[in-house]
């Protein structure tokens, strides 16, 4: 697993992106490139205002020949 952290600001805006575990072989960048193209998300609400949001995730590749 590669693990990833990114924040959804409150804009719904994916940023701070950054590796926290790494494998290294271009499946890092090719990870921080996914996850910097996904769509804008839904922010997250706090008091019935909307906030940034911090995320871990794990990544799982299956390569294939």
């Amino acid at each position: 697993h590669v693990y990833a952290s990114f924040v959804v600001n409150a804009q719904g805006e994916v940023t701070d992106l950054k590796i926290v575990k790494g494998l290294g072989s271009g499946l890092d960048e090719e990870t921080l490139r996914a996850i910097g193209k996904l769509p804008h998300f839904i922010p997250g609400k706090q008091n019935g205002r909307a906030v940034s949001v911090q995320y871990t995730v794990p990544i799982s590749f299956k390569i294939s020949n």
